[in-house]
């Protein structure tokens, strides 16, 4: 059935997936999208800039302002809200300093935040009426979003989190293979590891700090979860989120490739057209040199430790 021939659904699930960067969020949460009954929309920190302004390419191929499933759901977000005002909520609330701010003022009923809470909430409703789905995914990651989001819990929207953890050696290795390829000549840092182990520890402590303390609403999963033991990883989801997800495990097992479909904003791995997860190898048991192994085992060897890894 054609996105906007749907029906409207009359109760809105978001799911703020929380990681590290390089942990594997964005493949994850394409596999989710293939449920009849989830939509991933990427990452919605960057609607509406950069998402909607010229230039900018869907996942289907087509411009965004063209695209036959987020133009009208730009024009169903602007008959009840005003983009000009997203835009300068995004650059108030984007980054890791508007977080005090957040956690002081989220509690309020009033105010700036809330507006921009319920802007939030005029934005996932517009995705899920064009979309016909009742669970939506975001996969943004900033904590101030999430708390943003809280606040939505006693407006009819349900809101849950699920936090993707991944071995933070790999998380290290991807983030300077990454790190090595953009830098500037003379421009890469001696100290990477270092850097992104002190983040990996920061990022995911500060998610469980923030949004674990309420089970029923927070799930925690490692990547290689759902790599080793899909079934198990996806069932486990499932029952979290309430829906069956056996049939995603059975499909990753067989390494089949799934689409993506309509997302605008976010990794660049929503433009291959589709994902497949295949077994993890541990890599950075080749590519993680003695001395990076050691910075991370002073820096996240315990927080590693407490989340599973040996």
């Amino acid at each position: 059935m054609p996105y906007g021939t749907m029906p409207e659904p009359s109760h809105v699930t978001i799911l703020y997936v929380v990681s590290s960067p390089h942990s594997g969020s964005t493949m994850l949460s394409t596999i989710l999208g293939s449920h009849p009954e989830v939509f991933f929309a990427g990452e919605l920190y960057e609607i509406p800039e950069p998402a909607w302004t010229p230039g900018v390419v869907c996942s289907c191929g087509q411009p965004a302002s063209s695209c036959p499933f987020w133009g009208p759901v730009r024009e169903t977000f602007e008959r009840s809200a005003n983009v000009e005002d997203l835009h300068r909520d995004e650059g108030t609330y984007r980054n890791w300093k508007s977080l005090p701010r957040a956690l002081l003022r989220g509690s309020g009923s009033e105010g700036d935040f809330r507006r921009y809470a319920g802007r939030l909430e005029t934005l996932v409703r517009s995705i899920a009426a064009q979309s016909g789905k009742r669970i939506v995914v975001d996969t943004s990651k900033g904590a101030t979003r999430g708390i943003a989001y809280s606040e939505l819990q006693s407006s009819g929207v349900d809101v849950k989190f699920l936090h993707v953890v991944r071995d933070g050696r790999g998380v290290v290795v991807s983030r300077k293979n990454r790190e090595a390829r953009v830098a500037t000549p003379g421009g890469y840092a001696a100290h990477a590891a270092l850097r992104y182990s002190l983040l990996w520890v920061g990022a995911n402590l500060s998610y469980v700090l923030l949004f674990g303390l309420r089970t029923e609403r927070y799930l925690r999963l490692r990547l290689e979860d759902f790599s080793r033991d899909p079934e198990r990883a996806f069932q486990r989801l499932g029952r979290f989120l309430g829906i069956d997800l056996s049939e995603l495990g059975s499909r990753v097992r067989a390494e089949e490739a799934f689409p993506v479909g309509h997302v605008i904003a976010g990794n660049r791995m929503r433009l291959r057209g589709e994902v497949r997860m295949r077994p993890e190898a541990s890599d950075w048991a080749n590519q993680l040199p003695a001395r990076d192994r050691r910075a991370f085992f002073w820096v996240a060897g315990l927080t590693a430790r407490l989340f599973g890894y040996s």
